[in-house]
């Protein structure tokens, strides 16, 4: 056999062998691509949605400011509770 005769078959076992398996695992790599791309498009859509329902963030700021007030005062009126009873 001459080298170009091996040279053609190396080609046509590429063709045969590898090149089935090449495109075998760059489609399982472009069904992940295709994943990852819907997983992207739900987390988009996910925080879109959430940036929507931020107008009440100043509130939820009172609210703390409110319980901290609030338990400041259960605390003196726990502490005039217990004069009243321990007099």
């Amino acid at each position: 056999m001459t080298s170009e005769t091996l040279w053609w078959i190396g080609n046509a076992a590429l063709l045969v062998v590898v090149a089935p398996i090449a495109v075998a695992l760059l489609a399982g790599l472009l069904k992940q691509v295709r994943r990852l791309n819907n997983l992207a498009d739900a987390a988009i859509d996910n925080a879109v949605s959430l940036t929507g329902r931020l107008g009440a963030l100043p509130k939820l700021l009172t609210t703390q400011q409110l319980c901290k007030a609030a338990h400041g005062l259960v605390g003196r009126y726990g502490g005039a509770i217990l004069k009243m009873v321990n007099a």
